[in-house]
């Protein structure tokens, strides 16, 4: 910039004393001009009458030369485009204000950056701190829910139903939700819970049964088999942790409904064996898998027990099945 307007003030002289006032366009078409006009140039050049303590000498006498080529430095770096100059920019006159301008307005960014991410870290930690609570909070509702549904729920079969329907009004009567044995629809059947045997289908559960009442179409069975009421007692099951074998009962009551007499290591193992679902496939206790530590935290992630647990809980639902079968 400083050597754009040098070279200006320079050509306009030179057009002015050497050329008798003839105009730039005029002196560039001559060759022998432009030649003497492109020797005087580079002699100012040479001689540093075009340069930056020229150009302060001839423009901002007085002022500092590193302030005002710090001043130009960093007005370049701010203001970059059009429009951040849109307002103009300060004089270069009092270089020495500007920069300290630059550096308070610098100080200024750094200083809210740095309280924005101060605020950030401490909004960051407040919604930890919550998320914790908020976490151990479920952790304790659903402790509490353990302690009632922690163990294997009752299996019914038809006996079952149709004594406990006797003494039931018409609009809550019991109904199983597959084969006998088997769990009931709509109903809870872990017996220490509070709400045990008790009708847990939501208005619209009960709608969606009514509008599918007498018909055959696929659409009707949805809404016969609509349980959202018994989903969400047993919600707890799925969160905070993860405590829920999808699947469980039915593959475990399918594989005894087949082989009705099977022992308990029989079922045992073919439960360990099965690649039914995503619990199954572990091959969770597979001969030396039960004893074997490596095992365990796999299992325990994908399902919320251990091996051992869950060797427990099908030793329950096998004691079930055979005594509701010697019965």
């Amino acid at each position: 910039m400083v050597a754009c307007v040098g070279v200006a003030e320079h050509a306009r002289a030179w057009c002015r004393d050497e050329a008798g006032g003839a105009p730039l366009r005029a002196v560039l078409a001559d060759g022998a001009a432009s030649a003497r006009l492109a020797a005087a140039l580079a002699a100012a050049f040479e001689s540093k009458a075009i340069g930056m303590r020229s150009f302060l000498e001839a423009q901002l006498p007085g002022a500092s030369a590193q302030h005002v080529q710090a001043a130009l430095y960093c007005q370049g770096l701010i203001y970059h485009d059009s429009h951040s100059r849109r307002g103009g920019l300060a004089p270069l006159a009092r270089a020495d204000e500007l920069l300290g301008q630059l550096a308070a307005d610098e100080r200024r960014e750094v200083y809210l950056a740095r309280l924005q991410q101060k605020q950030a870290r401490i909004a960051a930690a407040a919604s930890e701190r919550g998320r914790a609570a908020r976490t151990a909070l479920a952790r304790a509702r659903k402790a509490e829910f353990l302690v009632s549904h922690g163990e294997m729920p009752r299996l019914f079969d038809h006996a079952d139903v149709a004594r406990l329907n006797a003494d039931r009004p018409a609009h809550d009567q019991l109904e199983l939700a597959g084969g006998a044995p088997g769990l009931l629809r709509h109903h809870c059947c872990h017996p220490r819970c509070p709400l045990f045997l008790v009708d847990l289908r939501t208005p619209r559960d009960r709608a969606a049964a009514a509008a599918a009442a007498g018909a055959q179409t696929h659409a009707a069975a949805q809404g016969r088999a609509r349980n959202h009421g018994l989903q969400a007692h047993l919600k707890l099951f799925l969160a905070p942790d993860r405590t829920w074998v999808r699947g469980l009962h039915a593959t475990a009551l399918q594989w005894l409904a087949g082989r009705p007499a099977a022992s308990r290591d029989e079922f045992v193992l073919a439960m360990s064996s099965s690649n039914a679902d995503d619990f199954f496939g572990l091959k969770w206790l597979g001969g030396k898998l039960a004893a074997d530590p490596r095992a365990s935290p796999s299992f325990q992630k994908r399902t919320g027990y251990t091996p051992a647990e869950m060797e427990g809980m099908l030793d329950e639902l096998h004691a079930q099945w055979a005594a509701r079968r010697q019965a």
